[in-house]
């Protein structure tokens, strides 16, 4: 049985929407099982800044979590910093970081999502009810990275984004690490080896960090989405696969998928659940990839009202496309030489509005242009 990880909008309609569409997938051999969600602010932070996240309070938190788990859903507390700015060697903040963890055990969650080893060895010792998720802000890329967090406690490991159509990877992962449950992110909408990577994760980090003075911008957000408007072909090369290509990641070993969506409404959720569930899509894929970053970089460029939607990909003409990643070896990580195939790819079933293109990079690239300049006066 292939197991949805979601967010979660903190509504109870979701819950309800959830547990319909569940129903009717039986016989698919896949259903939302866990949900996912933080704080806006926490001790430690996330993986997300305040401003992108539901705001919610610690009580409406710990109702929702017992709602999720009364219908028989896991629920996975987020406390995926990349980095708590050595606050965990201040004693008293170290104790804020063992409170917030007993938080998330009183309240009922299942497992905590944690990408720095030192909050995975401080969970280990201090929650060992919970399980331990690796987080994909940990870029596990090895199988000896693989290995040294399942033998620091870890159930499963969310796949590094990068890695996502390195079957031959994956593969030997589940060899190598058979005790050790891999999940994939399946929407994923940034860059493929984006370059702001690891800056813009202990960016939002602290951004999400209770009593963090330092200001937030979305600089690597800007950045990462003009990359990909100069180069529309990178929304094909990105990270992630439609509904229909599950059954790739079953037969490699993967036992859960990942929605990524953290501050959508409920109906784009439930929408994006259903659509997995189907193990069909036949739409725009960018609908269920790139739409909630879209709006997130419009907003941080100060644009009001809807943004611009320059680029489409036909979901129909992908037929093949990971195919393709799960039957070869076509090296990516070692990068693209010589190789055309996403090229190919691109030619059938992108779609540009250069007008739309043209005004988005203009509204984006004076953003991040600002960011650049002296405010000093």
């Amino acid at each position: 049985m292939m197991r949805i990880v979601m967010p979660t909008s903190f509504e109870d309609a979701l819950l309800e929407r959830l547990e319909s569409a569940n129903e009717r997938a039986r016989g698919r051999a896949i259903q939302v099982a866990e949900l996912y969600g933080s704080l806006p602010l926490s001790p430690t932070g996330c993986g997300r800044p305040r401003q992108s996240l539901p705001q919610v309070e610690r009580a409406e938190f710990a109702r929702h979590v017992a709602a999720a788990r009364a219908r028989g859903l896991g629920f996975n507390c987020l406390l995926n910093a990349s980095c708590t700015g050595n606050r965990e060697f201040d004693p008293s903040e170290r104790g804020r970081f063992i409170d917030e963890l007993h938080f998330a055990r009183d309240a009922g969650c299942t497992a905590l999502v944690l990408a720095s080893p030192y909050l995975i060895d401080l969970a280990a010792r201090h929650a060992p009810e919970l399980r331990i998720h690796v987080s994909s802000v940990a870029f596990a890329r090895s199988i000896g990275e693989a290995q040294h967090y399942q033998g620091r406690g870890a159930a499963r490991l969310i796949l590094d984004p990068d890695t996502i159509r390195d079957f031959a990877f994956i593969r030997r992962l589940r060899r190598e690490c058979p005790d050790l449950e891999l999940e994939a992110l399946c929407n994923h909408p940034c860059l493929l080896h984006c370059p702001y990577e690891t800056y813009c994760y202990n960016s939002v980090s602290h951004a999400s960090a209770e009593d963090s003075p330092a200001p937030y911008e979305a600089f690597s957000l800007l950045n990462c989405n003009l990359d990909k408007l100069a180069s529309p072909v990178e929304f094909v090369k990105g990270s992630w696969f439609r509904p229909e290509d599950v059954r790739y990641y079953e037969e490699a070993g993967v036992s859960a998928i990942k929605i990524a969506g953290r501050g959508r409404s409920s109906d784009w959720l439930a929408s994006c659940a259903e659509a997995y569930l189907a193990r069909a899509f036949d739409g725009d894929m960018m609908d269920l990839v790139w739409d909630a970053q879209l709006a997130a970089a419009w907003r941080a460029a100060g644009a009001s009202g809807p943004p611009p939607r320059p680029v489409r990909v036909k979901a129909a003409a992908l037929e093949g496309f990971v195919e393709h990643f799960a039957r070869n070896d076509p090296g990516c990580a070692r990068g693209c030489g010589a190789c055309r195939f996403c090229e190919g790819v691109a030619a059938r079933a992108l779609a540009v509005d250069e007008g739309e293109r043209a005004r988005l990079q203009t509204a984006l690239g004076r953003a991040a242009a600002r960011l650049l300049e002296r405010g000093d006066g």
